[in-house]
Parts: structure tokens; sequence; C-alpha cells
């Protein structure tokens, strides 16, 4: 467990923290689906140091970022906005991601 946690930045003296931070532990977690309220308050925030939301959003808004959902949505669950499963992408590898989730969809 404990290299667990130091691989994914979650002890106090792994934890990333400086201007590019936030994208390094991006990376990391690359195709990992949570809630989309977990990642601002709980999965960034335990792997960066000063972690700001405003920082995720200069990420997205520079086209560096896009969060997205690589499952189908089931029409019979409606889930609230803060409770829908999404991921956070390089906007290089979107099709890629997408490509493994419908076939139809592989890329070129």
């Amino acid at each position: 467990m404990r290299f667990l946690f130091e691989w994914q930045h979650l002890t106090p003296d792994t934890r990333s923290e400086g201007p590019d931070a936030l994208a390094a532990v991006l990376q990391q977690l690359e195709g990992f689906e949570a809630a989309a309220s977990a990642w601002e308050e709980d999965i960034l925030p335990a792997r960066v140091k000063a972690y700001s939301n405003t920082s995720l959003d200069e990420l997205c808004r520079a086209g560096k970022i896009v969060w997205t959902r690589l499952t189908e949505r089931s029409r019979s669950a409606a889930a609230p906005v803060r409770g829908t499963p999404i991921v956070l992408l390089p906007r290089a590898h979107v099709r890629a991601w997408s490509a493994l989730i419908d076939p139809a969809r592989q890329p070129e």
C-alpha cells in the first residue's frame, strides 16, 4: 500500500507542486473514470499541493485537457451532474480512448 500511495502522489512527501503538476497528475490518471464532483473535491486536491479548480479550468480552456464520458449513458438512469462519471483526457488522445469503447469509431 505504501508503494501505491507514493506512486499515486498521495503522501505528503510525494504530492506534486508547481506549474506542470496538475498536467502530470492528469497524465497518470488518464482513462480513470470518476464522478464529476470527485475530481475537484477529492482526487486532484489529494495529489497536487495548493490545488485550485481554476488550474483545471485553465487547462480545459487552453484545449489541452477535455472532460468526457467513455461509457454509454443509460436511458433509464438519470444521475445528477455531480455524480456523472467522467474522465479527464489530453485532447490529442480522445479519439483513441473513444475507439476502445466503440469499434465503429476506430482512428485511422
